[in-house]
């Protein structure tokens, strides 16, 4: 058997145990201790510290040798050995006599070395620091950010007759205008503008910026004789010499001797209050004294804060236009706040709106008040979404004791109630109702304001009337809607309950004008197949020449019945009958087919429609079951053509109703009304309830009283609010004050 020939050859190393990789040693800092800038220095840093402390890393056990080449004396010295941790770190302190060597430009460079396990030498990279002077180590890198731009917040004017901060882009006659701003603290601030009309540059001069970072700068040169706009702008420039760049512009127009602006400023606003509890809007509650106003003016204005027709402070809106300003202590009640803006030169724009805060010192937790029944007119008591065929229900329910109750018919306010001691209220509506009505109620107390009733639904279905009557005794239209009714005489037609106790129509030519198609209409309630009889009286008005006379029938459901008549001199008994085809509600209406505006004048006068067979003491008895509402409507509105308005349909902000409309109008009031709106102190300041009317020159406000003979309201003199002159008037049982505006007539009915 034979041997074979040798492998190649394989060799190994054999080296210490978990040592395949020796850590060459390295320096990372040195630490100073000594002067003004302390702390890790880096390589290539500076220290004035001659003995500092030496860090690095390093093979844990291993003994690092340090040693330092001196610049001065050009050679290489052993400062000592050190072992390296268990973690791998090491550090070395400077000891005896060692010290580091200084010069110009001299770097100190530092070696760390050891011996790995083969006995060869590992050495670090050079470390260098250059030893300095006292102080003079500071590593900080060089400054080479320039300062943020300075901004100009004012410029302010002191010649002529308009003096004080001129608005960016506003007018002045001052031509070394005293010039304001922010920029870095200590900065040097470089002011120049810029002649728009030329484009030629001017450096104006400098200032320095405080240690706040606020500056002044009054100009020395003038601007140059032309007038026109001036682009101010400024640089800052720091201790590095670093320069910011230019401000926004600041635009003034330089104009001759005392034609600085004159155009007010735009009218400004209050947005909101703030309290402990947030923004809230005009009109709301709180119970802080002192609320803060909120809102917008032109930027730099000074804001003016009124209560009524009294001042009670200024602010200066920011260069955003934004202003607040904090109310001195208000007492409980309506406060009714407006503002001007006026600008630099001194002009005042008009009063802003009105904004309304209702302080209440102590916030009243509102019941929330219910509608518990309805009375129908045979006394008996119904719940919601019954049927009546009572037009006029009465609402019974319970509130907060004392509170004003407001009554709203399909989401429209109808009238008011006041809860009694125990909470019980009622009210009826003031005008008849018909088929289906959702009613809700909310209360008031001290300006705290409940939530809404859960909804109370009626159904109104009257019975068809045997008789209907109408002879129109009481001086109002019973309930017919008239054609016209809110024209004015320069609509060319007027229409009128007289004295004569008749419904007269008359014309006037000039306006082209005419009475002409439905003049009149109501509605009544009937039973099928049942024949009514009618009647009613008709004449011309003799007072006036007839060149045309009018055609006057009477329709149903708009068909003619009995035929048209001619108007005569002499009164005509016009009579007819009809047969309902079904039961329940119709039209009755007058038709005039004359279209013309000469002499087409004529009145109407006791109208009847009875059902046959029904005897004359029922139609007696039938002069009360028109059913029309006649307590608040009153001859003086009708006589003279006038609107009416009711209070709910007037308010335009918490107490204050306002009926202009350049139409003449006549607003019903009752003391009740005038509670249910009213708040305290809203317009003067006297402790009294308070409610304003405004409206257009010979509006009238028509004020009922309970007893006429007795001056209920008493003439207290004239007041100012809000640049409007009022006449005040004081209810003499209550502190309660009605304001009407000059102009407006008030008559009090009974």
């Amino acid at each position: 058997m034979g041997t074979s020939d040798s492998s190649a050859g394989y060799s190994v190393e054999t080296v210490a145990t978990n040592a395949d990789v020796f850590a060459t040693p390295e320096i990372a800092y040195i630490i100073d201790d000594v002067g003004l800038h302390t702390g890790q220095v880096t390589d290539g840093g500076k220290t004035d510290d001659t003995q500092p402390e030496l860090h690095g890393t390093g093979e844990p056990g291993s003994v690092v040798i340090v040693t330092m080449y001196g610049p001065i004396t050009g050679k290489t010295y052993t400062l000592g050995h050190v072992t390296v941790g268990n973690d791998g770190t090491w550090h070395y302190q400077f000891t005896g006599k060692q010290g580091m060597q200084a010069g110009h430009g001299a770097e100190n460079i530092f070696h760390v070395s050891s011996v790995d396990t083969d006995g060869h030498t590992v050495t670090s990279d050079a470390f260098t620091v250059t030893l300095t002077g006292s102080n003079a180590d500071d590593n900080t890198p060089p400054d080479i950010t320039p300062p943020d731009a300075p901004v100009i917040t004012e410029v302010y004017d002191d010649v002529g007759t308009q003096q004080g901060p001129v608005a960016n882009g506003g007018s002045t006659d001052d031509s070394q205008l005293k010039i304001s701003g922010t920029a870095e603290h200590d900065s040097i601030v470089v002011i120049s503008h810029v002649v728009e009309s030329t484009g030629a540059i001017y450096v104006d001069g400098s200032v320095v910026a405080d240690a706040s970072g606020h500056w002044v700068f009054e100009m020395t040169g003038p601007f140059q004789p032309s007038f026109g706009n001036r682009i101010i702008t400024a640089t800052a420039t720091d201790a590095a010499g670093n320069t910011s760049e230019p401000s926004d512009s600041f635009v003034v127009n330089f104009v001759d001797t005392n034609q600085d602006d004159i155009t007010p400023p735009d009218q400004p606003t209050i947005d909101s209050f703030h309290d402990d509890a947030g923004n809230s809007l005009s009109g709301a509650t709180t119970d802080d004294a002192t609320p803060t106003l909120q809102g917008h003016a032109e930027a730099n204005s000074i804001v003016n804060v009124y209560e009524g027709g009294t001042l009670l402070g200024s602010t200066i809106a920011g260069a955003d236009g934004t202003w607040s300003y904090t109310t001195p202590e208000r007492a409980d009640g309506m406060h009714d706040f407006t503002v001007t803006a006026t600008d630099a030169a001194g002009n005042t724009s008009a009063h802003s709106a009105d904004f309304v805060v209702n302080v209440v010192s102590e916030i009243i937790t509102m019941v929330t008040p219910t509608i518990d029944s309805y009375h129908d007119d045979a006394g008996a008591s119904f719940g919601s979404g019954t049927y009546t065929d009572d037009r006029d229900p009465t609402l019974h329910g319970h509130a907060q004791a004392g509170s004003i109750v407001r009554v709203y018919i399909d989401n429209g306010r109808e009238g008011t109630a006041i809860a009694d001691a125990d909470g019980n209220w009622q009210y009826t509506p003031k005008y008849n109702l018909l088929h289906t009505h959702v009613f809700t109620v909310d209360s008031v107390l001290q300006g705290n304001l409940s939530d809404t009733s859960e909804k109370f639904v009626i159904n109104i279905e009257p019975q068809p009337e045997s008789s209907y009557h109408w002879d129109f005794n009481d001086e109002t239209f019973q309930g017919w809607s008239v054609l016209g009714e809110h024209a004015t005489s320069e609509d060319g037609f007027t229409n009128s309950i007289t004295t004569n106790q008749r419904a007269e129509f008359r014309t006037d030519k000039r306006f082209g004008k005419d009475y002409n198609g439905d003049v009149m209409s109501t509605k009544i309630y009937v039973e099928a197949g049942k024949t009514y009889d009618f009647s009613y009286q008709y004449g011309h008005i003799t007072d006036y020449k007839m060149l045309t006379a009018a055609n006057v029938g009477l329709t149903v459901d708009g068909q003619l019945v009995g035929g048209y008549h001619t108007a005569t001199d002499a009164a005509q008994t016009i009579t007819g009958s009809w047969t309902a085809k079904t039961s329940g509600e119709i039209t009755l209406a007058f038709n005039d087919k004359v279209s013309t505006g000469s002499g087409n004048d004529f009145w109407i006068d006791n109208i009847s429609a009875v059902q046959q067979g029904v005897s004359a003491q029922a139609e007696t008895q039938a002069l009360t079951l028109s059913r029309v509402q006649t307590e608040d409507t009153h001859t003086d509105a009708s006589a003279n053509n006038a609107n009416l308005i009711e209070l709910s349909t007037a308010i335009q902000s918490p107490a204050h109703a306002d009926i202009t409309d350049h139409v003449q109008n006549t607003l019903h009031l009752t003391l009740s009304d005038i509670l249910s709106e009213a708040h305290p102190n809203l317009f003067v300041q006297d402790g009294k309830q308070q409610l304003a009317v405004t409206g257009d020159q010979g509006d009238v406000v028509e004020l009922k009283v309970e007893d006429i003979t007795h001056a209920e309201w008493q003439d207290s003199g004239a007041v100012t609010a809000g640049g409007i002159q009022y006449e005040v008037y004081q209810h003499a049982g209550s502190d309660v004050e009605l304001l009407v505006q000059h102009g407006l007539e008030l008559h009090q009915v009974s």
